[in-house]
């Protein structure tokens, strides 16, 4: 796992040192049923920024030690690292190794 750590680290996909942050910012909460949500924001990795849905459940309410009240969710989602024809691909390797887009 080092390795492959190391290897997410460099300019090959995230490049830590030049892009140090991936930032998730909401937008808006949808509910889909009972106890499902949506949340919708825009995700940016390596200064290119796309909307995001994550699928969310609710699930529950509890005390933790010091008796302040925890909500926990469970939240899924996919990010399609290739991109879409409306918006170009998530950064995954350096920009000049990119295929052309049309």
């Amino acid at each position: 796992m080092p390795e492959r750590d190391t290897h997410l680290r460099s300019p090959d996909f995230f490049d830590v040192e030049k892009f140090p942050e991936l930032r998730f910012r909401s937008k808006r909460i949808e509910k889909v049923e009972d106890a499902r949500y949506r949340l919708v924001g825009d995700l940016t990795i390596r200064d290119v920024t796309r909307e995001l849905s994550l699928d969310f459940e609710y699930g529950g309410r509890a005390k933790d030690p010091w008796g302040n009240e925890r909500i926990g969710f469970v939240a899924k989602g996919f990010v399609d690292r290739r991109g879409r024809n409306d918006s170009p691909p998530l950064p995954t390797q350096p920009e000049s190794q990119h295929p052309p887009r049309a």
